[in-house]
């Protein structure tokens, strides 16, 4: 035998053996991993799918598949495409880039601006340089934006609507109409239910209920929420609505004739009209939704019950929680607790009765 002959046997014996061993490491790690977990696979964590893609690198296919994996040949490559990944993902220590703007900043930011709706980002800047905060205008504009606050010519339209709201709260009224589909025999009809609120005690009047919301029956119901007596819109001087057809010329000249001012919201634009629309949300989600209004007088039972239970017992967010017309028999602070039910138990409210 030869040198080189010998040399060449030596080398392949090696490899041989370097084949064999990865053989027994991987079936070595697979028994401890099946040993560890009882042989269910939902229990193996990370480490051992680590384990696993260690000892599976450098194997063959043909390997693997002798060595009859307890998963897939792709499953173990992944496993070994994420041992490599974390060793290369090091941890962020937040030493590149800009420091974020302390906390203090932002709520600067956002009281300049919503203080000044006029004022765009680098009027912003310039106030806030005066009080010796630095910061530039892309990141005013950034706090801006993520914060919902538009650009200063927007802000501004929508600053004056918020303030017109809020400052002639006790002035104004809103109006709009809603749609419920009722069952009369075994066909559906549309009924509109036409309801105004006042913004500032959000009391609630049911106009009426209709299936032909036609100008003449609108009309009408101008006259009867101008009524000096009775009407609702009584010290109201601004009457919110949509751009609904219903709501015509002939209906706001009649709301005019008598000093209130019909104040239409721009197209498409509910959020204009907050009060009513939430009004109706809490009516269809609380009552509409989970009945089944038989032709207008079943809808009219379900509206007028609502109606009662959204002023006398159902306290409201928009009140801190208070009562429209809270029931002075019902104010008890003592006592056993009882409940009140309408519609079935659709609509309860809790109190107190008295010892």
């Amino acid at each position: 035998m030869t040198a080189d002959l010998a040399v060449l046997i030596l080398a392949c014996a090696a490899w041989l053996n370097r084949a064999q061993d990865r053989r027994l490491l991987f079936l070595l790690v697979q028994n401890r991993v099946l040993r560890e977990t009882g042989a269910d696979l939902i229990r193996m964590t990370d480490a051992h799918r680590r384990a696993l893609g260690q000892a599976a690198h450098g194997l063959s296919p043909d390997d693997l598949a002798a060595c009859e994996p307890i998963v897939t040949v792709d499953t173990l490559r992944r496993y070994y495409r994420e041992l490599v990944v974390a060793k290369w993902t090091y941890p962020n220590t937040g030493a590149p880039g800009r420091p974020p703007l302390s906390a203090e900043t932002v709520e600067a930011v956002l009281r300049i601006a919503r203080e000044n709706p006029r004022v765009g980002a680098p009027g912003i800047v310039r106030r806030l340089a005066a009080m010796g905060i630095t910061v530039s205008e892309s990141s005013v504009r950034n706090i801006l934006r993520a914060h919902d606050v538009g650009p200063a010519p927007v802000r501004s339209d929508e600053s004056d609507w918020r303030t017109f709201l809020e400052s002639h709260a006790e002035q104004i009224a809103a109006i709009d109409a809603t749609a419920v589909e009722t069952l009369v025999g075994d066909r559906l009809v549309t009924q509109w239910c036409v309801m105004a609120i006042h913004h500032d005690t959000r009391r609630v009047h049911l106009l009426g209920i209709t299936d032909t919301m036609n100008q003449d029956w609108m009309v009408q119901q101008a006259r009867n929420l101008t009524d000096p007596d009775h009407g609702f819109l009584r010290g109201r001087r601004f009457l919110i609505m949509d751009r609904d057809p219903a709501f015509s010329e002939r209906f706001r000249s009649t709301l005019k004739a008598v000093g209130v001012e019909p104040v239409r919201i721009p197209p498409s634009s509910p959020n204009c009209n907050p009060f009513i629309e939430r009004f109706f949300r809490s009516l269809k989600e609380e009552c509409l939704n989970h009945c089944i209004p038989m032709g207008q007088a079943g809808l009219r039972h379900l509206v007028t019950q609502y109606l009662e239970h959204y002023h006398r017992e159902r306290p409201h967010a928009g009140l801190d929680g208070a009562v429209i017309e809270p029931d002075p028999l019902l104010a008890n602070r003592s006592g056993a607790i009882a409940r009140k039910d309408r519609l079935g138990c659709l609509l309860t409210m809790y109190h107190r009765v008295a010892a």
